[in-house]
């Protein structure tokens, strides 16, 4: 029986339905590192990237945005269920925080600044 090759940068994301509800993130440890990196790395350059897969071999790109401290509270919530999707207008998600430049997107300080 020949074993089923698993992809390297595997990392699932759950966002929660609604409410008071668990996000969950599993991945190998290589990829749960690469994710803390990045992370890191947005919280002292205000921007990262890292590409993953999902165990079905589609990949995908995590944008890690970091945010001034007093617009927290202007994010979007990240519920899934359409039932709690927030349509507060006052609110913006964070792809607002970002520019497309030569097929790459770039964080925009000056686009932060003004949320």
């Amino acid at each position: 029986m020949k074993k089923e090759r698993i992809p390297f940068n595997i990392l699932h994301i759950f966002s929660p339905n609604g409410p008071h509800e668990e996000a969950y993130i599993a991945g190998t440890s290589i990829d749960l590192l690469r994710l803390g990196l990045s992370l890191i790395k947005a919280a002292i350059f205000k921007f990262s990237t890292a590409s993953f897969f999902h165990s079905d071999g589609e990949g995908y790109s995590i944008f890690n945005i970091s945010i001034p401290k007093d617009s927290g509270g202007n994010l979007f919530v990240p519920y899934t269920s359409e039932i709690f999707k927030d349509r507060n207008p006052d609110r913006f998600h964070p792809y607002q925080l970002m520019s497309f430049i030569n097929g790459k997107h770039v964080y925009s300080r000056n686009k932060a600044r003004r949320q």
